[in-house]
């Protein structure tokens, strides 16, 4: 695991490609006598037995950026092996205590897909619930030692989706810690129907671009560290989701007759799904059938799209 000092006490801790899947990259705050501090540090088993090692097992707080596998599937370890306090958004704790708590929020059930989902968070991710877990309401400050935690609401993502401004009363330099929100190659994810929301995306990216001026730093969950062009990345994001957008629009318009919404997750416009086998194939045509939701109800509200019964077709111009 490549461990990269950002600012004096703060270091990002980066997984090894091979042990991406079902991950995420951490954070590490050593606070002094306040004690050591973790952000998203989902590692596997192996890789966190030796992190935990090398901080003699001591951990006195644990944050959860949001409810989603690649960031709970092992906070578990952390319960078992630490004595740390579990942090975590008030709107999702409920799906870190109870898989089938996850399964109901996300529409997993209602999709007819809970067994493959257990069986990809059990078996496949190797999440298990825990037991003892605090809720704190994004927006609350957090202060340790001479580390300020400030917690920032991003929803869209998910509905309790969190970010983090970390400084130091020792040190001039800002972190900006926007955690899932998209920077990564494959850019914004909002697979849920029910709990995802573009326009809560917009504001999000928004919020995090007013911030950036007065940070030093842009890190998230499944990036390395930004040092520069903030602006470009954080924009990039915006480009990513019309990008989708426009991807849509031009496949109903270049549609001889109306099209239906299962009609177009069979082309894989989001992921190649074919590459993957059940029940992980079944979950990413569920995913990308939440994307398409949203991009269609956007343009249906913008009439750039017109609805026929369960299909969807561009009114011809006319001339």
């Amino acid at each position: 695991m490549e461990q990269t000092d950002i600012i004096p006490n703060v270091s990002q801790l980066k997984l090894p490609k091979t042990h991406r899947f079902g991950g995420s990259h951490g954070l590490l705050i050593e606070a002094g006598i306040s004690g050591n501090i973790l952000i998203d540090c989902n590692f596997p088993k192996q890789l966190m037995r030796r992190f935990l090692k090398s901080l003699n097992n001591r951990v006195d707080y644990y944050f959860v950026t949001h409810f989603h596998m690649d960031h709970t599937a092992h906070v578990h370890l952390i319960e078992e092996w630490t004595k740390a306090a579990i942090l975590m958004p008030k709107q999702e704790i409920h799906c870190i205590k109870d898989l089938n708590n996850l399964i109901e929020f996300a529409g997993i059930g209602a999709a007819g897909l809970a067994e493959h989902w257990k069986e990809f968070g059990y078996k496949i991710l190797k999440f298990r619930e825990c037991k003892s877990v605090e809720s704190f309401t994004p927006g609350t400050k957090f202060t340790f030692g001479d580390i300020s935690i400030q917690t920032l609401h991003l929803p869209g993502h998910s509905p309790g989706h969190t970010g983090f401004i970390i400084s130091s009363s020792s040190h001039k330099e800002k972190i900006l810690h926007v955690a899932d929100i998209g920077l990564d190659s494959f850019g914004p994810w909002y697979g849920f129907e029910n709990i995802c929301s573009l326009s809560a995306y917009f504001e999000s990216i928004q919020k995090v671009e007013n911030l950036l001026q007065d940070c030093d730093f842009l890190v998230s969950s499944h990036t390395d560290v930004f040092t520069n062009n903030f602006e470009t990345s954080v924009n990039q994001m915006r480009l990513k989701i019309m990008e989708r957008e426009n991807l849509i629009y031009n496949t109903i318009k270049n549609h001889k007759n109306p099209i239906s919404i299962d009609q177009i997750n069979a082309l894989d416009l989001i992921f190649s799904k074919n590459k993957f086998s059940t029940p992980q194939k079944e979950l990413y045509q569920f995913w990308e059938r939440g994307f398409l939701q949203h991009h269609l109800a956007r343009l249906l509200k913008q009439q750039k799209i017109s609805q026929t019964n369960s299909n969807y077709f561009v009114k011809s111009e006319k001339l």
